[in-house]
Formats: structure tokens, sequence, C-alpha cells
């Protein structure tokens, strides 16, 4: 990991006490449907762009326009240079670079690749990835696995912080627990009671359950 000052996850992160990370980590959001674990995906990688980070935001199951819209409205921003966003739908649209689908991992690597070319003047950048759900649906496990360890690996290399969603309950325990083991920290949305919680399962242990 990099000696770099640690990435803040911002004010709407639950626990104070895991609120930074350390460049290079990679976050695993995990919420079953009706949970937004997109909204709260935004909040993460927005909490670096109100700091002249750069965020890379890839979306795998809404159009890139109306994801980068979402994304705005999270950030308060018309229009931001140090934004930019792949369309893994095949949708396209001004503003996005668009690839023909989740599936393709050869179009999705050069698609980062030239994210982060783009962004290399920003002070440091957040890459985010809604999300592997989607992306289940045209690979098998295996194939979203491997993906999921070389953008790690490109996360730790640059000293990045990562971001993917997903939905548990679209998958098997076994695929669950292979995707999870390609990340440094699970964060955990659910529904308990009349509200939304969250846990984190890091290298310091999992946390109690704490309302969003």
């Amino acid at each position: 990991m990099s000696e770099e000052s640690p990435f803040d996850l911002g004010p709407s992160f639950p626990h104070s006490g895991r609120r930074r990370v350390a460049p290079g980590t990679s976050i695993l959001l995990l919420g079953p449907a009706g949970v937004d674990r997109r909204e709260f995906a935004y909040e993460l990688l927005a909490a670096g762009q109100r700091r002249a980070e750069g965020v890379v935001l890839v979306s795998t199951d809404v159009p890139g326009v109306a994801a980068s819209g979402a994304y705005r409205e999270v950030t308060g921003a018309e229009g931001d240079d140090r934004l930019f966003v792949v369309d893994a739908t095949g949708t396209g649209g001004k503003g996005v670079a668009a690839i023909s689908s989740p599936g393709d991992l050869t179009e999705l690597g050069t698609a980062l690749t030239r994210g982060f070319r783009e962004l290399a003047d920003t002070a440091r950048m957040r890459v985010g990835l809604l999300s592997l759900t989607s992306m289940l649906d045209h690979l098998d496990r295996g194939g979203v696995f491997e993906f999921c360890t070389t953008l790690a690996r490109r996360v730790e290399r640059g000293g990045m912080l990562g971001v993917c969603t997903l939905n548990p309950d679209a998958c098997n325990d076994q695929t669950l627990a292979m995707l999870t083991d390609a990340f440094d920290v699970v964060v955990e949305l659910d529904e308990r009671g009349s509200e939304v919680s969250c846990r984190v399962t890091g290298p310091e242990g999992r946390s109690n359950w704490t309302p969003v």
C-alpha cells in the first residue's frame, strides 16, 4: 500500500472510525434489491471529487448519460472535467465513453485505461464500477472474479480507491464468497427493522450494524 494520506469516505459513511482507508484499497459494496447501493457508492466517490480527486465511473446497468446526471446531483456540480464516465450498456450518448457490453472485458479494460490517462493530472483517483451484478449476466463467475482481481491490482498500483457494487441475492453463496475475496473491504447495506444499516468487514475485523 502507498504511504500517501488515506482516502476519506465522507460524512455519509456511518462508521466514523473506519471512514479513512489507505490508497490502493478496493471496496465491495453489497446490498439487496430495495437498498440503494448505487447512491451510497456515488457518495463514496463524490467525497473524493469534492477534494479535487478524479473519478472514473463505469455504469453497466444504467445508461451512462443517466448515471452521469444522477452522480452530478449527488456532487451538486453542473459539470466537472474530473469525471470520466464509461457506459457499458451499449447505449452511448454525449459526454460518455461507450462500449458494447459489460461482458466485453477487452473493451472495458481499454475504456478504463483511457479514463485513467485523461484524469492523470488530478491529485488522485477513485474508480467506481456499478455494478458487478450486470457483469454476471454476461460472464461466468470466474471471468468476473478475474476482472475484479485485475482491477484491484490496478487500483493498488495506482494508489487509487476502488468501489464496486453487487446485489448478493443475485448470486449463490459460492459466487459471493469468490468475488468477496477480490476486495480489501466489504461494506454491507441491509434493511434492519425500519431503517437501512451498514456494517464493514476489513483488516480491522467486522463492525456492528450502524444506521445509515
